[in-house]
């Protein structure tokens, strides 16, 4: 049911997402979005935490009514707007 009841969506457009990868795989993330960002095709924002924290919002356990919120520790997706942020105020478009 986690899978299932996880918050998925993309409420404004931008994807924002928590991944669980090796430290190698961040590397090559990193690589990958640094590049697409000095060629112009993006802005990323990135948080690497050792631990994920996960909330659940229970509206009813009986009808499997409930969404998990999942979220990097240290500060997560906040501390990745405010790396995406920077990113933004270096190319003078924040």
């Amino acid at each position: 049911e986690m899978q299932t009841n996880t918050d998925f969506r993309k409420f404004d457009g931008i994807l924002r997402m928590v991944l669980d990868v090796s430290d190698r795989q961040v590397e090559k993330i990193d690589q990958y979005l640094a590049g697409e960002l000095a060629d112009g095709k993006l802005v990323y924002g990135m948080h690497v935490a050792d631990t994920a924290l996960m909330t659940c919002m229970v509206f009813s356990l009986e009808q499997s009514e409930h969404v998990h919120f999942v979220d990097g520790s240290n500060g997560g997706f906040a501390m990745a707007a405010v790396d995406f942020k920077r990113r933004m105020s270096q190319l003078g478009t924040g």
